[in-house]
């Protein structure tokens, strides 16, 4: 991809528990540089998102300050691994001519997660080592869509 201009991401609150196998998968995967930060995003840490067009946050206020602080640093799109935005000051991202976008899934995606949450202390497997009841919370095993799906006798998210 000799010429092309690799897309530059800076990640705020970057979880090694559960995102950054992915993160660092998919960067090389699609070439894209990261820029990465486990703390939130503040005017304070703010200026290490320097020469990146793009943020990655989760639900950390981002208000008007901050987002005229993410212009003037060159940001051009700000990106919350979230389903929800309303932490982010809409409003002042538009004046600045920021995009900004927000993750989305299914309702039952949340109700098959909740519900296999609930269900894994009760389980033999996984969820259940042999020295006492803990949720490892860092790679859950692959979920299915549970719709149409029969526990016992009963059918869940009918």
């Amino acid at each position: 991809r000799r010429g092309e201009r690799s897309m530059k991401i800076f990640v705020y609150s970057y979880r090694e528990f559960d995102e950054a196998e992915f993160f660092q998968k998919f960067s090389k995967e699609y070439g894209v540089e990261l820029g990465i930060c486990k703390d939130a995003p503040t005017l304070e840490n703010a200026h290490l998102a320097e020469g990146y067009e793009y943020l990655s946050i989760i639900t950390t206020k981002i208000d008007a300050q901050l987002v005229e602080r993410f212009h003037e640093l060159g940001v051009k799109m700000i990106s919350t691994r979230t389903i929800g935005f309303d932490h982010i000051d809409l409003q002042a991202a538009k004046k600045f001519g920021m995009s900004v976008s927000n993750v989305s899934y299914s309702p039952e995606c949340v109700a098959d997660y909740t519900l296999m949450l609930m269900l894994m202390p009760l389980s033999q497997g996984w969820g259940r080592p042999r020295g006492g009841w803990k949720i490892r919370w860092a790679s859950p095993p692959p979920l299915r869509p549970m719709q149409q799906k029969r526990a016992g006798h009963r059918a869940l998210c009918a």
